[in-house]
């Protein structure tokens, strides 16, 4: 051992020795390591700028501001889906600000977009391990159809026509529609979500929370109303809101926590009903304005119970349980608003009132070091108490019905699952679960399901150090035979079972292989496979299989530079039968979807100051639809193509000034001819929006400019 590395070891240890508020003696040293006792000292060690790790870091106020130009070739509607961009608002904001001190108070504050329809805020302050504020807002723009023709026009709660307006059953197909005086709209939906939270963490194990969110949901959509075989679709202003307010008391110590919480929502509608004008000729007198209700007003209330509880390292514990109740209690419509068939109804107003009851229990147990143990039950109850009474309902404004009692909808969950998991060797793992579920709907039927099945998984990794993930399940569904309750006359058919609810057999497996076939080159294999069977129904939904495949490759060719490639191939066939009780079609649907990208990203370029990402996307899909009665007849083919390429620079100008440009091109093409064949009058007997697929292709380009402080 030399001298400076002696000297070096006992400087260290010494160093430790005053961190830790210890005090030691000099240890033994030579003349020719050190001079004397003195360079030893306290300010010799230089512990100054030391710093704790878990204290509070005190800091100054820090942040960025972002400042976004952007230039959009072509104003493509849906493309401002979710992202607010558009080609009318060129300019946005993004900030961040940050606060501590050495107190433990702090600050947050996040805003992103600000200038555009999809504005993000976020804020938190308070005090670290005592309390915190938070207020979160953001705003989510839905965006479907654009430039929608319509003769509607929108007055309070009622849909008119113009004074002007022929029936449609009355024109002719070669005199053709005048729509110089129709009304254009968009069918956009925006969101609105607000969040304000507080919590408060006490000395004694008590920590208490309070919290508020309002969803805010406003625009216009598609509704459609009919008279027997005419059917007008319907724009439809939307305006409603949803609040929610919840509040916890938390109790924890080392093996117990305690949650009780109470929840409060109540939805409101100012649009809850409207009147329109019927576009074509009534099939009787006084029928020329129709009604229809919106949802209605109403709210619920939820008490809740979760418990955790370790009695050992090895098991823990955790139970859920809720009551909650739902109330409605809206004036009801009349029948019908022609006098000829209005009559009185049983009651004015629906007393709606609904009981739910949720029980959740977990048991997780580590039997051995290589052996664990899971058990759970879920129980879930909709006790649906409103009262009942016998209406006589106005058919599509047309005739009276006969009378039948209104069904409220009931339904009871129970489920159970036992899972076991074996590490049988270091970093081979195998898991099986059982899983069984009980279901009991009552509506319009009666059905009780009962769907039990197995899960397999196996996680293995071989000497060359390739993974391999393997799952494969097994389920099958039985359901007693429906009751029939009869509605409006007409009795269900006891051939045709809803897809949730008919017997059922499903197979599914899936495997994933990964490997590191160099040190610069790992590669990625995956493979799906689902068929459900549903052998029982005789009508509706019969088989439906699912294959899936892909595989990526990533490079590491440079230490800064990263090229990943992949390839996924979807595959769907299912099979329907549809027809009446005595004469049946079949309808078989193929779709397949073809996915390839590739990525490339390069890092520390002209003088590590710059970056650079290049992203490229192609998707192709295709669906095939065949309909065999008497004679094969195929349907259309509906083709989709979206393309996406991305191309990212970004540079450090200065230490506080950086610059990225962004490059995006997209495209996307379909010919659905379900919407593109829809004409604003179809046949005798629809009127519709006109609309067409949004197809589009442009260009995006933007240029942020970020300064740090």
């Amino acid at each position: 051992m030399n001298g400076v590395s002696f000297i070096n070891k006992r400087l260290i240890i010494y160093t430790i020795l005053l961190s830790c508020g210890a005090s030691a003696s000099p240890f033994y040293a030579s003349s020719a390591s050190i001079s004397s006792e003195s360079e030893l000292s306290t300010s010799a060690a230089k512990i100054d700028n030391w710093h704790c790790e878990y204290c509070p870091n005190a800091q100054e106020l820090t942040g960025y501001v972002s400042l976004n130009f952007s230039l959009l070739s072509d104003d493509a509607y849906t493309f401002s889906t979710n992202t607010g961009i558009e080609k009318d608002k060129p300019v946005f904001v993004s900030a961040q600000l940050m606060y501590q001190n050495d107190q433990g108070q702090y600050g947050q504050f996040y805003l992103d977009k600000l200038g555009l329809d999809s504005l993000a805020l976020t804020g938190k302050a308070g005090l670290y391990g005592s309390y915190q504020f938070t207020v979160d807002y953001q705003q989510i723009p839905q965006r479907k159809y654009h430039q929608l023709l319509t003769p509607f026009t929108f007055n309070d709660n009622h849909l008119q026509l113009p004074d002007y307006w022929q029936n449609l059953d009355t024109i002719s197909t070669n005199q053709g529609l005048d729509t110089s005086n129709w009304q254009q709209l968009d069918n956009a939906i925006d969101w609105q979500k607000l969040a304000l939270n507080w919590r408060y963490f006490s000395d004694d194990n008590f920590d208490y929370a309070l919290n508020y969110q309002q969803l805010k949901k406003s625009g216009l959509q598609q509704f459609s109303a009919a008279q027997l075989i005419n059917a007008s679709y319907l724009p439809l202003p939307i305006n409603q809101q949803t609040e929610l307010l919840d509040g916890n008391i938390s109790y924890h110590q080392d093996k117990l926590y305690l949650n009780l919480g109470y929840f409060i929502s109540h939805f409101s509608n100012s649009n809850d009903s409207f009147f329109y004008d019927n576009p074509f000729s009534s099939y009787v007198a006084g029928s020329k304005t129709g009604q229809f209700s919106a949802e209605p007003e109403n709210q619920a209330y939820k008490i809740k119970l979760n418990l955790n509880y370790r009695p050992r390292m090895t098991t823990s514990l955790k139970l859920y349980a809720a009551l909650g109740k739902m109330e409605q209690n809206n004036a009801l419509l009349p029948y019908s608003n022609n006098a000829f068939l209005a009559h009185d109804l049983p009651v004015d107003d629906f007393n709606a009132q609904v009981a739910t009851k949720d029980l959740s229990l977990r048991l997780y147990n580590k039997w051995s070091p290589t052996f664990k143990i899971n058990a759970k039950y879920q129980y879930k109850q909709r006790d649906n108490k409103s009262n009942r009474y016998n209406f006589t309902p106005v058919v599509t404004d047309t005739f009276i019905g006969d009378s039948i009692e209104n069904i409220p909808y009931d339904f009871t969950k129970e489920k159970w699952q036992l899972d076991a998991n074996w590490r049988f060797y270091r970093k081979q793992k195998a898991s099986i679960s059982l899983k069984k579920a009980n279901t009991t709907r009552f509506a319009l039927a009666h059905f009780k399901n009962t769907e039990q099945g197995i899960v397999g998984k196996l996680q293995l990794q071989d000497q060359a150090n390739r993974h391999y993930n393997i799952k494969a399940s097994h389920f099958k569904r039985d359901g007693e035979k429906q009751s029939e309750n009869h509605y409006l006359a007409v009795s269900q058919n006891p051939l045709l079972y809803r897809y949730n609810t008919a017997d059922r057999i499903e197979n599914k497996a899936n495997i994933h292989i990964s490997s590191n076939l160099s040190n610069q080159l790992a590669g990625n294999i995956n493979g799906y496979f689902s068929k459900r069977r549903y052998h029982q129904s005789t009508l509706g939904l019969q088989d439906d299989n699912r294959y899936h495949y892909g595989i990526d490759i990533n490079w590491q060719f440079k230490p800064h530079a990263n090229f990943t490639l992949f390839f996924q191939q979807e595959k769907i066939n299912a099979t329907s039968k549809i027809g009446s009780r005595f004469s049946y079609w079949t309808s078989k649907h193929h779709d397949d979807i073809v996915n390839l990208g590739m990525t490339l990203k390069v890092s520390q370029l002209i003088d590590d100051k710059a970056s650079l990402s290049i992203e490229a996307l192609n998707s192709d899909g295709n669906s095939q639809s065949k309909i065999t009665t008497t004679s094969s007849e195929k349907l259309p083919d509906i083709k989709n193509i979206w393309r996406r390429l991305k191309v990212n620079f970004s540079y450090q100008i200065s230490p506080q000034l950086s610059g990225e440009l962004l490059y995006q091109h997209e495209k996307l093409a379909s010919d659905d001819f379900a919407i593109d064949k829809l004409e604003l009058k179809t046949g005798d007997n629809l009127l519709t929006f006109g609309a067409l697929t949004p197809n589009y292709n442009l260009n995006y380009t933007s240029m942020k400019f970020t300064y740090t402080f």
